[in-house]
């Protein structure tokens, strides 16, 4: 996997630690069995016990097999890039911490694993699937308040024929997760039109040091007694949200915590952002590419941020990464200024790769920057 272009270190990804323990024990686990085999009287116990040894080896691969078959009838692993089918979420956010948000919303997964209701019958709906992260998803907003529900809503008004718009989003994912998606879902084969808004978090996983690869992980990081562990983890650790895995928080009240706790370290080298912005737009063409070979339209969309140069205290308030309140930090790069100017140039590559490959954009980035009505938080 690592061979592959595969990584997982970061410095600030809790499920590292997951599985750079799971790496340290296997091998740790390869080292004592070579060691007992360069030793004589281990060696000779081994030989005797050989028939054990592979008996033992065979019920544990069978026994992980079974596991994984049963897991897949009682507990299936939503398909890469989805949420598990047939749900429905109920978030209650604070209007004092979810500025501009209020009421009780609901979020609902058609059997698809894609926000937004079941799709009509393929030859009479226009079809399009909005593919992002968090702000695709619309965390906290009801279904009927998100951007993806109202493009639905205003192009129903404006053509002729019915429209569908879904949205196949999960929160932190970047181009790297859009791109083996569109390469690889079958949900494209099924679509019209693909939109996709994009930057912000090619721009902090870049940030926080997280993988930017487009290599898919090893199977057993795909698995579903894996998959069980991690949701363990989060669960069991959820308890006490200022320093442990992170659980789906339905008020937002983990939205205060990480203005006061969010571990975000300035970087002791200068970013280098320009060189990160260029490898966004060759992810982003190789998106064009894979969605023009799929016979699908494609749309990009800026990403509009709260970082300006000039932002008000009330902006300033609303921010996580670049906070200044509660708690004053002084900042030499994590400014609301300085991320500002970064996510221009992504959005400017944005524009740069829509314009070079013949692909419509829209510039939301321009638009909405630094307009405080927009955010609650960051972007």
């Amino acid at each position: 996997a690592f061979w592959r272009g595969w990584g997982v270190i970061s410095r600030a990804n809790y499920g590292d630690f997951v599985v750079l323990g799971c790496v340290a024990l296997m091998l740790l686990a390869l080292i004592m069995f070579l060691l007992m085999v360069a030793i004589g009287p281990t060696r000779r116990a081994l030989r005797r016990g050989s028939v054990g040894i592979v008996v033992l080896s065979v019920s544990v691969l069978v026994g992980w097999f079974i596991g994984e078959g049963l897991l897949m009838l009682i507990h299936p692993q939503p398909d890469y890039h989805l949420r598990p089918a047939g749900t429905k979420y109920v978030f209650q956010p604070d209007p004092f911490t979810m500025t501009n948000v209020s009421g009780e919303a609901v979020t609902t997964i058609n059997s698809q694993g894609v926000r937004g209701s079941e799709p009509p019958p393929r030859d009479e709906a226009y079809r399009i699937l909005c593919v992002g992260g968090s702000t695709t998803e619309g965390y906290y907003l009801d279904d009927t308040e998100t951007w993806t529900a109202l493009l639905e809503e205003r192009l129903g008004e404006e053509r002729d024929g019915e429209i569908w718009v879904g949205a196949a989003a999960v929160s932190e994912y970047a181009t790297p997760q859009h791109l083996r998606f569109i390469e690889k879902s079958p949900l494209i084969d099924e679509v019209d039109c693909v939109v996709l808004m994009v930057g912000s978090n090619d721009f902090m996983r870049y940030l926080l040091g997280f993988d930017t690869s487009t290599a898919t992980p090893p199977l057993w990081y795909r698995s579903g007694l894996f998959g069980l562990v991690k949701e363990y983890w989060n669960a069991s650790r959820g308890a006490d949200q200022r320093t442990r895995g992170f659980v789906v928080d339905s008020t937002g009240e983990e939205l205060d915590l990480h203005r006061l706790g969010m571990k975000i370290e300035e970087h002791e080298v200068p970013l280098d952002v320009p060189a990160a912005v260029e490898a966004f737009g060759e992810r982003l063409t190789a998106i064009c590419d894979a969605a023009k070979a799929s016979g699908v339209l494609l749309g990009l969309g800026t990403q509009p941020v709260l970082w300006d140069d000039f932002l008000s205290e009330q902006g300033n308030r609303r921010l996580n990464i670049a906070r200044v309140h509660p708690i004053e930090r002084q900042w030499d790069y994590l400014t609301a200024a300085n991320l500002g100017e970064a996510m221009s140039q992504y959005n400017e590559k944005v524009v740069e790769v829509a314009e070079s490959t013949g692909n419509e954009y829209f510039d939301a980035g321009l638009e909405m920057r630094g307009e405080v009505k927009y955010f609650y938080d960051d972007y």
